[in-house]
């Protein structure tokens, strides 16, 4: 069986979006990361989608705050308004793990459920320079 699954691990390049409730319910990011060192340093950005219980996780996150998912990557086509057909690559979120505290700057989010769907959050502070 072929299956294509990732690992990305940079910030949150935006808040995350909620749509829907419990078990339908999503969350739609996506996670910036640094490639190359120098001048020829580039910003790359990856779409994500996070279901039920995950998605309810992301709501411990905002833009900045460092995570890494695992997951399995899905081609998503559509059509624009103007009519133009469009694919992209979006990564199907299996497991979330903040990088970076998932207390928000306002005191709003208490960190509690440790932003996590596997395992307890690392606790060693920063990872790759945001790019923005």
């Amino acid at each position: 069986m072929d299956q294509g699954s990732a690992l990305v691990m940079g910030r949150l390049s935006r808040d995350p979006q909620f749509f829907g409730e419990g078990d339908k319910q999503r969350a739609v990011f996506s996670v910036a990361y640094n490639r190359g060192t120098g001048d020829k340093r580039k910003a790359n950005f990856i779409d994500a989608i996070a279901w039920g219980k995950r998605a309810d996780i992301m709501r411990d996150f905002s833009q900045g705050m460092g995570i890494a998912i695992t997951g399995d990557l899905e081609q998503d086509t559509f059509e624009t308004k103007d009519g133009q057909k469009r694919s992209r690559v979006q990564i199907n979120v299996n497991s979330i793990t903040a990088t970076t505290s998932t207390r928000k700057p306002d005191g709003a989010g208490d960190g509690a459920r440790g932003g996590n769907a596997n395992a307890g959050s690392n606790a060693s502070g920063e990872s790759a320079q945001i790019p923005f």
